[in-house]
Formats: structure tokens, C-alpha cells, sequence
């Protein structure tokens, strides 16, 4: 008998350092420079987080389409612009084998979440597409803390948890410290 492909796979790095958005990746801030010390920094701790999952998991680089979400927590509540998230992220998971080209990530769903808890930190959660149940993503605000019933966070650090199947199993995410748990059903 095979060992069954996960169809979720949850990576999670820490921000050391300013985020390199879309408007401040290149050197001079300018298309087609040099990539700055801030993108390289957050695209090494991206590929050393999925290089690590990929092997605890055993996922398999996906040809065909997926959807990835990109869930960055910050520290505190200055307004960020999400759309400025994920193109360092999704070029770290492709170089380290998560899917052949970024292109297939479709949808690529944005947030910033703002729980007052550190560390700066950048969640992603890649699924396969055709999976029967898709992830259920936090809202961007989250609710006061006991607004969430106890089995649904995490028993680690108490964040609300990401729920996806895999296969006929759930799995839950943390986002929080990227505790993963797998249940029947």
C-alpha cells in the first residue's frame, strides 16, 4: 500500500527584520534591481520552513493548480496594505520544491492580522486543488479571546486554528506557531 500525498501543507517563518513588500524588494525601490537584505533574509526563512515541512509531511511538488493563502502577523495594529504580500513567499516555495511555477497558485488569498502577540511572523498554507473542502480563513480581525470555542484553538498558544481536509482527514493549522493536528473526519 502507498503512502498517501498530503493535500495541505502549512509553513511558517519568522519576520527578523523589516517585511520586504512589493514596493521595497529591489535595491533603489526600483523593478529589476537587486534584490534587498529584507527580501533575502524573509525568502531564506521561507525556504528553510518549507524545506523542513516538506520533509516532516512528505509533500509532493504539485503540476497542476493550487490555492495558497498568505497570512502575515505583525505585532501591532499600523494599517498595512495586504495586496503588497506573497511574491517573495510564493518564489521561496518554488524554488524549494512546493510547485513547479507560482503561476499555478490561483487563487492567492491575502491577510494581515493583527493579535498583539509577537513575533513578527508570515504563515502560508498551500492546498491542492480539487480538494473537497477548502480552508476557512480567519477574519481579518480577530475575535475577543472565549469568542472562539476552546476546541477550535490552538492548545499551544490559543490562536484559532485553520481547518482543511486531507483526504478524510481534518487538519488543523495554527497559525499562531504553526502546531498541526490531524482528526477522523
Amino acid at each position: 500500500m502507498s503512502e498517501r500525498i498530503p493535500d495541505v501543507l502549512v509553513v511558517t517563518a519568522l519576520i527578523d527584520g523589516a517585511y520586504p513588500s512589493v514596493n521595497t524588494m529591489f535595491a533603489g525601490n526600483q523593478r529589476g534591481g537587486g534584490k534587498t537584505p529584507e527580501y533575502r533574509a524573509l525568502r531564506a526563512a521561507v525556504m528553510e520552513a518549507a524545506k523542513a515541512e516538506i520533509q516532516r509531511t512528505g509533500w509532493v511538488r504539485q503540476s497542476g493548480p493550487c490555492r495558497v493563502w498568505v497570512t502575515r502577523y505583525v505585532p501591532d495594529s499600523r494599517r498595512r496594505d495586504a495586496s503588497n504580500l506573497g511574491k517573495c513567499e510564493l518564489d521561496a516555495l518554488e524554488k524549494v520544491g512546493v510547485y513547479d511555477n507560482d503561476e499555478l497558485c490561483n487563487p492567492v488569498t491575502q491577510h494581515i492580522v493583527s493579535p498583539d502577540i509577537p513575533p513578527d511572523r508570515v504563515v502560508i498554507v498551500v492546498q491542492r486543488a480539487g480538494v473537497a473542502q477548502t480552508v476557512e480563513h480567519l477574519p481579518r480581525k480577530q475575535k475577543r479571546a472565549g469568542s472562539t470555542p476552546a476546541s477550535s484553538r490552538c492548545p499551544k498558544c490559543k490562536t484559532a486554528l485553520h481547518d482543511a481536509r486531507d483526504g478524510a482527514k481534518r487538519v488543523l493549522a495554527c497559525l499562531g506557531c504553526g502546531y498541526t493536528m490531524m482528526r477522523e473526519g
